[in-house]
């Protein structure tokens, strides 16, 4: 196969998804045509039919393995956004009509020569009416060795002004700032957290659910994930945005990357680790939704 081969879902009423098999990235996610997912018109993307070997995708839902940050046996935040993934299963529609598709990536001798462990990752799409649900396993295929993994299910999220959002579940919090030097920790007292600077923040055992409100009075996108239990938010801003050769100087404004994420996952030969991410998107509400919004809201940490 190559490297610029996409997979694409297709439930019906312009509802669509795709994913591209380099890193099994999905690209592109568009409910009644409206496109819901980030990614950068410099990204790597574009020019993935004129290269053999690129890079990240600047943008969508990927995964970052075995390692998240610096890593001293290869690139940034690992391997697994690099190569590429084989089809399984699908595209194929279950009862209730929605359409799912399984992507599997396997260790061999170029991942042996990184990390010398055998595994096998696991990653299946279901696309629904307004939901996209993310499934990942990640399998130790020794007989013998046991080994420890980080994982990080990066989002891009598609924002009409990064300046009008509100990050809604992290009030009560604990969290790591990345871009502080003093490397403390800090209790979040924000019921709406707003971006107005470069944030690259770790919050540990966050709440399972939190909500993403684009504009005041824009769509609202929930996520719920499953045995990933710290949430990493990140936005370059002005001058960070300005140093990534793949990102415009003014695509900063237009997501937000709420970044599912686990670390030194310990996993025993021969057993399988499993995490999860439900997206749901609700369209404009009015003023009136808006406000009973919170009394339903009873998810904070």
């Amino acid at each position: 196969m190559k490297e610029n081969e996409v997979v694409i879902l297709d439930r019906g009423d312009y509802t669509t998804c795709a994913v591209n098999l380099h890193g099994a990235v999905v690209t592109s996610w568009r409910i009644n045509n409206k496109e819901q997912i980030f990614v950068s018109r410099k990204s790597s993307l574009f020019y993935l039919r004129y290269h053999f070997h690129i890079g990240e995708i600047r943008g969508g839902i990927g995964v970052a393995f075995p390692k998240l940050g610096t890593w001293e046996f290869g690139r940034r935040h690992g391997f697994a956004r690099d190569l590429t993934w084989k089809i399984k299963t699908g595209p194929t529609y279950n009862r209730k009509e929605d359409v799912y598709a399984e992507f599997v990536l396997e260790s061999d001798a170029y991942t042996e020569s990184l990390w010398n462990y055998q595994f096998k990752l696991m990653n299946r799409v279901t696309l629904g009416k307004e939901t996209l649900f993310i499934e990942f396993h990640v399998e130790n295929r020794s007989n013998y060795l046991p080994f420890y993994f980080d994982f990080m299910l990066r989002f891009l999220m598609k924002i009409s002004d990064i300046s009008k959002c509100r990050i809604i579940g992290l009030k009560g919090c604990q969290f790591r700032d990345r871009l502080d030097k003093k490397k403390k920790y800090y209790n979040e007292d924000r019921s709406e957290i707003t971006i107005s600077n470069p944030v690259d923040r770790l919050y540990l055992n966050s709440s399972t659910t939190i909500y993403v409100k684009d504009g005041d009075f824009g769509k609202v996108t929930k996520l719920r994930r499953r045995n990933l239990p710290n949430l990493n938010l990140w936005n370059p801003w002005v001058d960070m945005a300005r140093e990534l050769p793949d990102l415009g100087d003014e695509e900063y404004r237009y997501f937000i990357s709420p970044e599912s994420c686990s670390e030194g996952v310990f996993l025993p030969p021969m057993s399988c680790w499993k995490a999860s991410q439900l997206i749901d998107v609700t369209e404009p509400v009015d003023h009136q939704s808006t406000c009973s919004f919170y009394d339903i809201f009873d998810d904070y940490c």
